[in-house]
């Protein structure tokens, strides 16, 4: 390998539990805990004397705080239209952290639903100092599809 090769891996879980109240008929606020498990490796290909690699990790685990709206509207028999948004504030385990998902809920059984859309979240995150210094400030949204149970 060259000097100045070098790789990137960072793995991370993300688990939320939230509970809900019905406002309206389509309208549910909720909160809830979002818990992040995130870890980092950096490897310099070659960088290191006689040419061996060098590489360090850092990891964080933290819980976020959050607060939400969720919308539906249905749009057909077995279909509906679903948005949803959160936010964590400043001080419950991130800087900040948001939320936002929209997609639609085909109901394909009597307690099962497939559900197909579009997920963003934003997450700025700092702790530590110096070379235990962890920092996240990332934007993430794509496509998203999933499994849903009723009971």
């Amino acid at each position: 390998h060259a000097l100045g090769e070098f790789s990137i891996e960072r793995h991370q879980l993300m688990v939320e539990l939230d509970g809900s109240y019905a406002m309206t008929e389509r309208l549910d606020a909720y909160v809830g805990l979002r818990y992040w498990d995130v870890d980092s490796e950096v490897t310099v290909l070659g960088g290191g004397p006689l040419g061996a690699d060098v590489s360090g990790s850092l990891g964080e685990h933290w819980v976020d705080l959050l607060y939400g709206l969720r919308y539906e509207v249905p749009v057909g028999k077995s279909w509906t239209f679903v948005w949803r948004g959160d936010v964590a504030p400043m001080g419950t385990g991130s800087d900040l952290s948001w939320h936002t998902t929209a997609y639609f809920d085909w109901r394909v059984g009597e307690h099962a639903s497939v559900l197909l859309g579009f997920r963003y979240l934003d997450v700025d995150y700092d702790d530590g100092e110096g070379a235990d210094r962890f920092v996240m400030d990332v934007g993430q949204g794509g496509p998203t599809a999933g499994f849903a149970w009723a009971f």
